[in-house]
């Protein structure tokens, strides 16, 4: 039995395009040809671009399908990548939103959508068990434009009890702890999505019109 996987550079893998208002932001607009959202993989990272009315949103996904039996022996999940938003994220960038979804070999979804929010001066948060989006109380500000910064979410999963749990955020060097009272987000159950199966989601929405990109890099998923 495997106890421990690690996936590296998942930006290299060619990824899933949304633009669909009712997947990723109901009531957003629908895409034109005006409007434009990429994820394009580059030699050491990738470049998502977003442009077009208020409240448009894109969304890009990559998958990867561990061994059977590993995700039911480990107990911990680790996201970790590198975000550079563009001068003009600040601007017109509502959030900066990278997802782990997990599901596992009985087809049972655990959402782990984390984001920071611009709106709300650089706010972390994560959704809790209605699926809202809840503050986390981590502000350390906006990512500053045109630099590389390192991002970490560790997760704990309860595949008994069928619950995932943000535990820890760190923004550059700065770590967090998230309260117990966030924790413990229980899953779908018969999601009707691949069972066993690792997402990660990346998702952009413009806070009004205009564009801006977001490069990333040494996107990772470790398994303990």
């Amino acid at each position: 039995m495997l106890f421990s996987a690690s996936y590296a550079n998942l930006e290299t893998i060619v990824p899933g395009i949304d633009m669909n208002p009712a997947d990723i932001n109901p009531g957003g607009p629908e895409p034109t040809s005006a409007t434009g959202f990429t994820d394009e993989p580059w030699s050491g990272g990738t470049t998502v671009s977003i442009n077009g009315p208020q409240w448009f949103a894109g969304l890009s996904k990559r998958s990867v399908t561990p061994p059977t039996g590993l995700l039911q022996s480990i107990s911990q999940i680790t996201v970790t990548y590198d975000i550079r938003p563009s001068q003009t994220a600040s601007l017109f960038a509502q959030l900066h939103e990278t997802d782990l979804i997990i599901v596992d070999a009985n087809g049972n979804r655990y959402n782990g959508s984390c984001q920071k929010n611009n709106e709300e001066g650089g706010m972390w948060q994560i959704v809790n068990a209605q699926g809202n989006w809840v503050d986390t109380g981590f502000k350390p500000g906006l990512f500053t434009p045109d630099v590389w910064t390192p991002v970490s979410v560790v997760y704990r999963v309860n595949w008994q009890a069928l619950t995932l749990s943000v535990i820890g955020i760190t923004d550059g060097t700065t770590p967090f702890l998230i309260p117990a009272a966030l924790q413990n987000v229980p899953a779908v159950k018969n999601s009707g999505w691949q069972p066993n199966l690792l997402d990660i989601q990346i998702q952009d929405t413009l806070i009004k019109a205009g564009s801006y990109t977001r490069d990333m890099k040494n996107i990772g998923i470790s398994l303990q």
